[in-house]
């Protein structure tokens, strides 16, 4: 019913048992509908209160569930994606590194490299859908082919054309590695 056009019976079940009620799935009516893309029932849970900060028991919030179909299906993701990352995405991400606390902007790569890693985790080994190269390459962690696979369906107000290389991403990796010692400026 999440990707259905019709979404009177979506909301009526809100209406019933709360806008962000666990769904058989374990995922909100707000995760589902942007996993679907459903951009009018996104729209229509948020105006009723949804929460776009609620977890399921991944720790994955509509947010990063859109981003990880972008990552399982990047050609259906261009088609919602920019639009859901302006209606779902936080504006920054709290990391903490050596016990201090490191806000990352949406301007940055790091929030981009990061959210990309966060929403694979839970499928980044499976064989739910097919992959481009080796499934045992994915099982080794994260590498810069496949992030920048996800990053490239963004639009380009996102994710510039100047980004998109894969030496910009292992650039960004690399500082990212324990015991690097980029500092940004600030």
């Amino acid at each position: 019913p999440y990707a259905a056009r019709n979404i009177k019976e979506v909301l009526a079940d809100g209406d019933r048992y709360g806008v962000d009620h666990l769904t058989p799935t374990g995922g909100t009516p707000l995760m589902c509908a942007a996993q679907a893309g459903n951009l009018p029932l996104v729209d229509a849970l948020l105006s009723r209160g949804a929460s776009p900060e609620q977890a399921d028991d991944f720790g994955h919030t509509p947010w990063l569930a859109a981003l990880n179909v972008a990552i399982e299906d990047p050609a259906t993701a261009r088609n919602a994606l920019g639009s859901l990352f302006e209606r779902l995405a936080p504006g920054a991400l709290d990391v903490q590194v050596d016990h201090r606390l490191v806000r990352l902007e949406r301007s940055q790569a790091e929030y981009w490299v990061l959210s990309v890693m966060l929403a694979g985790l839970k499928t980044l080994g499976m064989r739910v859908s097919p992959r481009p190269l080796p499934i045992q390459r994915y099982r080794r962690g994260f590498f810069a082919d496949a992030i920048l696979a996800v990053l490239e369906t963004l639009p380009e107000a996102l994710w510039p054309a100047a980004r998109r290389k894969r030496t910009y991403i292992n650039h960004v990796l690399a500082r990212a590695e324990l015991g690097a010692n980029y500092r940004p400026a600030r």
